[in-house]
């Protein structure tokens, strides 16, 4: 038996106790135009193929404060019609597409300008010369 190996201790776990630890998500979401028309109040995302429909509607809710309704993803498969300078065929890679429902009411620009506009131009949420935009649901 080795004398020198400590396990780490954690508190067991009570309901209702707080949180000891703040995990960020090493998901990815990026707001796309959409090819055919969507219903006024649906946003479609390109979304990691690891988020699952759950993980989508917290991400929005708790990370950007989003009111979310539905969401309904698939799967959008690679084109596998290229072929490279040895004439083998070469694939696209295969992503997920997330539409996300809003609830009625809801100003779908708002919400655009919410997730998509601090991550391209740069500003954190902790600046506080950037005001964060309403969402007017």
């Amino acid at each position: 038996m080795a004398t020198g190996a400590r396990r780490a201790v954690y508190p067991l776990f009570q309901l209702g106790g707080p949180q000891l630890r703040i995990f960020r998500p090493n998901f990815f979401m990026l707001a796309v135009r959409p090819g055919v028309p969507q219903p006024e109040d649906t946003v479609q995302f390109r979304v990691s193929m690891e988020m699952t429909k759950v993980d989508i509607k917290n991400y929005l809710e708790k990370i950007y404060n989003v009111p979310v309704a539905a969401v309904r993803t698939r799967i959008q498969y690679g084109a596998n019609n290229k072929r490279n300078h040895k004439n083998h065929r070469v694939k696209k890679p295969d992503y997920k597409v997330a539409y996300v429902q809003l609830f009625s009411g809801c100003n779908v620009l708002a919400v655009l300008n919410r997730v998509w506009l601090p991550a391209k131009i740069g500003i954190s949420s902790q600046n506080k010369s950037w005001k964060e935009p309403t969402c007017l649901c």
